[in-house]
């Protein structure tokens, strides 16, 4: 994960981000963990396993790398020995050594030692090896728990410039989360802009920016549920009423207890709790006019619901 000309961009193989006709995946981080979205770009030859995708708002604080990186030191480039770093789950982060072998222009083969007793997860595709802090390869395939093919982080950092260099600002995706004119579900309603989401969707097509545009928001209960937004553009607009609804027709648990804080500052780093309300049975809940208050940043957390299981936020209004 990078920063480029503004964009939050995420590494990953071709065969990882899906079918080409779904372009957006789900995004996650190591602890502490923030989850997001990508919209996916496969611009490269169809021969190659690579593919990038444009992360949502909600990663780019952790987007600290950049595209330099991915050109390790001349010691890494011959190291015969590094550590395969995975995600888990939970955020947690899994080191395996392995040696490398077979290194080619293109690729390299990273192998397990015999005497280790650890073993090459299935999943592991889009995992990157490091000798020291210099990422070497990413892993593309994996025959059996022994041994992974990596595609050489040269070979990534010469395709990704290319990309990024000839298709400069002019091709820049829109940003995530802010929906057009014509997408906006509730008329007159403040322009808002998901900054992120504490808790993942269970799929990439039930995506948190969904409660800014068409679809549902679908995520399992938590103890965090927290979703964050900004008003557009970035400064003060006065808010005098809030809309949430959530479907009801029992496929999903509704929210229940939801409480709306709201900030004056850019940054978001001086929340204070503007209503306390509770969604109703029938998944909506309408502050109707309150009093006003001018602010920059808004965050609905989510207490619990009406039921168990999965839970489904359809839209997120504000006046």
């Amino acid at each position: 994960m990078f920063m480029h000309l503004g964009n939050c961009y995420v590494v990953l193989p071709r065969h990882v981000a899906g079918a080409d006709y779904f372009p957006r995946i789900n995004l996650s981080t190591s602890a502490p963990v923030v989850s997001g979205t990508g919209t996916v770009i496969r611009p490269f030859w169809e021969g190659i396993d690579l593919a990038l995708a444009v992360a949502s708002e909600a990663m780019r604080p952790r987007c600290t790398a950049e595209l330099e990186d991915l050109t390790p030191s001349r010691a890494a480039q011959a190291a015969s020995i590094a550590q395969l770093l995975r995600l888990m789950p939970d955020g947690s982060e899994e080191r395996v050594q392995i040696l490398v072998k077979d290194r080619s222009y293109l690729t390299f083969d990273g192998q397990v030692s015999d005497t280790d007793g650890a073993e090459i997860a299935q999943g592991t595709s889009g995992a990157f090896a490091f000798s020291g802090t210099d990422p070497i390869g990413m892993a593309i395939t994996s025959d059996d728990t022994q041994r992974a093919t990596f595609m050489r982080a040269e070979e990534i950092r010469l395709n990704i410039g290319r990309y990024l260099s000839q298709s400069g600002s002019a091709t820049r995706p829109e940003r995530i989360g802010i929906p057009s004119e014509t997408s906006q579900l509730s008329e007159g309603a403040l322009p808002l802009t998901l900054v992120s989401a504490s808790v993942p969707a269970i799929g990439p097509s039930q995506a948190p920016e969904n409660m800014l545009s068409d679809g549902l928001f679908v995520f399992a209960p938590s103890q965090r549920m927290i979703f964050d937004f900004r008003f557009e553009p970035d400064e003060a607009h006065p808010l005098s009423r809030l809309r949430i609804t959530s479907p009801s027709d029992g496929d999903y648990a509704v929210p229940k207890n939801v409480l709306v804080q709201v900030a004056i500052d850019a940054e978001g780093s001086s929340f204070r709790t503007y209503q306390r309300r509770q969604v109703g049975p029938d998944g909506v809940l309408d502050t109707g006019n309150i009093a006003q208050r001018f602010v920059r940043r808004l965050r609905v957390i989510v207490l619990d619901a009406w039921g168990d299981g999965l839970i489904a936020i359809d839209n997120v209004s504000a006046w």
